[in-house]
């Protein structure tokens, strides 16, 4: 498993409950590039979360969530959702990276304010990747 080091963008892109922060915000907790204020404390949501990026082996820091500005989530077994900073277009690199999560069987979804974008794998729909997403994943929620 990766260290998150000073990547702090799920406290900016996840949309908390137990702290009510909404996307594009960063939680009142964290402090940016720094980490969390209340990291041993911290609520449940957040100890349970773990971006697709910490799991990964045999993957740079140029796809750590800071650094390409998108942060990918298991919604399911074949499904992976992402939400990508407002100001921010999806990069080769990230492109590259959905590419390889569709020839391993994933359909992701991307997610920028109140759109998103379907990559599908082989066999999946869209309708089939949305049911999967929608209610799974902290990352799914749309922002105002």
């Amino acid at each position: 498993m990766q260290d998150c080091g000073e990547c702090t963008l799920c406290c900016k892109l996840l949309e908390l409950h137990e702290v009510p922060s909404p996307i594009e915000t960063y939680c009142r907790h964290c402090e940016p590039g720094i980490g969390c204020k209340i990291y041993k404390i911290r609520p449940e949501e957040c100890r349970q979360f773990q971006c697709m990026w910490s799991q990964m082996e045999r993957v740079g820091t140029e796809l750590r969530p800071d650094k390409c500005h998108i942060i990918f989530s298991r919604a399911g077994d074949d499904v992976i959702s992402a939400r990508i900073e407002k100001n921010h277009k999806l990069s080769k690199l990230v492109v590259n990276q959905i590419k390889v999560f569709n020839k391993e069987g994933f359909s992701v979804l991307v997610f920028r304010g109140q759109t998103s974008i379907c990559f599908l794998t082989k066999g999946h729909t869209e309708d089939y990747a949305r049911k999967i997403v929608d209610g799974r994943s902290k990352l799914y929620r749309r922002s105002n």
